[in-house]
């Protein structure tokens, strides 16, 4: 029986006209191609597995948490107004949901209801600081006095953000958190050390960390959450194309552009010096003629008046030879 095998194409994340001809031709592989704006448009994920969903509401959450504790000293409806709390608690720090979950407990705890010390555990949990509020009977306070936090872990963030309001990544205990990252708003249910990857929050050329190897990671990983973990992919990006596994940092680059070698810089000519060599001809022969002519005008001197004239007459003409040669080495100098 024949047997064909078909090569299944490998998604190829590029940013901008369809390069799978290019990438196919430099890897020889075939490829699918998938948007960057795609890929940015994709929901936040963690990395681990664990639940997350998108806050979205807005609205006055210091009034809504005011409703939330009129309810329970009414015992009416607390359960929504817990939920129309939590719904605009998108810009929340660690404080405000603190009280949120303390408010539930205190409404369960006056119930009877079990749940209470797990209200109780969350609110703990976010503000270790947190005390009894003496507007609400201490009748119901056991649960509250009783309740442990669970252990913590670490909830990190890409690209860089918030949990709870305090800088990723942050230690944190079981439960659901508030995580900000741009302008999104996520809530994870986290129960162990994970990181959530928002890819909405990564700037438009975050495709080009592919080339860089500190930041090569960070985009590997939100691949991962919109191809998959581990997966082949490729990323193309200023003319070369990058494969390796999602997740991963050991990406490999193949058709790098030709680089251009620096330009040579032409040969100096060597600049001929005319009046620098007759300039130092005339100081050497005037040197010569001063001085021989100065010694014969002083042997002249008490021989003969005319003797000496002459040789007074030529001394100064190699004198003055001497300073013409200088006056045309400066000047062929200052060329």
């Amino acid at each position: 029986m024949l047997m064909v095998t078909v090569a299944l194409a490998a998604p190829l994340v590029h940013d901008g006209s369809d390069p799978t001809a290019a990438a196919t031709e430099a890897t020889g592989t075939p490829w699918e191609p998938v948007p960057w704006s795609e890929v940015r448009a994709g929901p936040a994920r963690t990395l681990g597995g664990q639940t997350a969903s998108a806050c979205t509401g807005s609205g006055d959450l210091e009034a809504a948490i005011a409703d939330l504790e009129r309810a329970v000293l009414d015992a009416d409806d607390v359960a929504g107004k817990a939920g129309a709390a939590l719904a605009i608690a998108c810009d929340a720090n660690a404080a405000d949901l603190a009280r949120i979950a303390y408010l539930r407990g205190v409404a369960a705890s006056e119930a009877g209801a079990p749940e209470a010390s797990v209200h109780f555990a969350r609110a703990r949990g976010l503000d270790p600081a947190l005390a009894w509020d003496p507007d609400f009977s201490e009748r119901f306070r056991g649960p509250f006095d009783t309740a442990v936090p669970g252990a913590s872990h670490t909830l990190s963030v890409l690209p860089a953000g918030t949990v709870d309001g305090s800088p990723a990544p942050a230690e944190v205990v079981e439960g659901r958190h508030l995580v900000r990252a741009g302008e999104a708003a996520v809530w994870v249910d986290s129960a162990y050390t994970d990181t959530l990857v928002v890819p909405v929050a990564f700037p438009a050329d975050a495709i080009g960390w592919i080339a860089e190897d500190a930041r090569r990671q960070d985009l590997s990983r939100l691949l991962a959450v919109h191809l998959g973990e581990g997966v082949e992919a490729g990323v193309f990006h200023d003319g070369r194309t990058w494969t390796g596994r999602t997740g991963r940092a050991d990406w490999v680059a193949h058709g790098a552009p030709e680089v251009a070698p620096p330009p040579v810089a032409p040969a100096l000519k060597r600049r001929k010096h005319p009046l620098l060599f007759v300039g130092a001809g005339l100081v050497a022969a005037g040197a010569v003629a001063s001085g021989v002519t100065w010694a014969r005008a002083d042997g002249e001197r008490y021989a003969s008046l005319d003797g000496w004239k002459a040789g007074r007459t030529a001394y100064r003409a190699g004198y003055g030879a001497m300073g013409v040669g200088l006056a045309l080495v400066a000047v062929d100098l200052a060329l």
